[in-house]
């Protein structure tokens, strides 16, 4: 209230939209401070790649110039971009020259550094352009790192994130995809010993579903997790199902690989970090890291 009425008493005219735009926009006063950073940003300056050598890949050799440039500015490097507003050509072009003045200050000190880093590790210094960093620089806000745990590692008993499964086969907002998901681990297991998956004929139906179900149990069992039975009801359908691909279904997951995979080759945007059930029945997906 105490900045609404100082703004208001700057006004001169009911129609001055600069006005009506800071009041709207008057909470960004208490943004974050600079040096609180995000959990994601936080854990990726703290990474253990900073402490950089010979082999270092040029994104950490970025970082450890990043993780120092905040260590001694106690911010992060402006990206130069400059939102719309309501202001006088005059006024914006000047605070586009000083925000773009500043972001290429902070872009040269973080390219010094990453010299000099280069050099420490007997590396070319101009391995990584100035463009690189500029664009590094430019995103470095939203930086994250994401490690994915390995198939073989969820599918061990020994390696595989009991506690998540258990966890998901409980709740109720998830334990049915993720019975699912341990029904189609079943099948597959089914397809590899006996050469088919369950349901491929019609006058086995009954013989699949109890032989799905003891699979089923097998393997929670090599997994760890207890006092869980699954739905009779899913095991039932996923013998239905027989292995079927419905083109509507194959097209939505194509879809979501196809953006993953440009995610990856890009580098750009976050993909994601573990597995993904797709639930057509009910239209819900869940993100597993068993």
């Amino acid at each position: 209230p105490g900045w609404q009425a100082m703004l208001q008493g700057w006004q001169i005219g009911f129609e001055e939209e600069n006005f009506s735009e800071a009041k709207s926009s008057i909470h960004k006063v208490w943004a974050p401070d600079p040096q609180d950073l995000s959990s994601d940003l936080r854990v990726l300056l703290q990474d253990p790649q900073t402490s950089l050598h010979t082999h270092s890949p040029h994104f950490w050799v970025m970082v450890a110039a990043l993780k120092s440039f905040f260590e001694e500015e106690k911010a992060l490097p402006l990206d130069g971009a400059l939102p719309d507003m309501f202001s006088s050509t005059e006024i914006y072009v000047e605070l586009q020259r000083l925000y773009r003045e500043k972001s290429q200050k902070d872009a040269t000190n973080i390219a010094g550094k990453v010299r000099a880093l280069l050099k420490s590790i007997d590396r070319p210094e101009d391995s990584i352009s100035f463009e690189t960093v500029r664009l590094f620089c430019r995103n470095a806000r939203f930086l994250k790192i994401v490690r994915c745990r390995s198939l073989e590692q969820e599918y061990s008993g020994n390696t595989c994130l009991t506690d998540e499964l258990q966890h998901m086969l409980t709740m109720e907002d998830t334990r049915t995809n993720a019975a699912f998901y341990v029904l189609l681990r079943a099948a597959d297991h089914i397809n590899s010993t006996y050469g088919r998956f369950p349901g491929t004929h019609d006058s086995e139906i009954d013989e699949d579903v109890s032989c799905l179900k003891h699979v089923a149990s097998s393997l929670l069992n090599d997994l760890g997790v207890v006092n869980v039975v699954l739905p009779d009801d899913l095991a039932r359908e996923m013998v239905r199902f027989g292995a079927s691909e419905l083109h509507c279904v194959g097209a939505v997951i194509g879809g979501m690989i196809a953006q993953e995979a440009i995610k990856i080759i890009t580098g750009q945007f976050v993909p994601l970090e573990g597995g993904l059930i797709y639930n057509a029945i009910s239209s819900t997906t869940n993100i597993t890291t068993f």
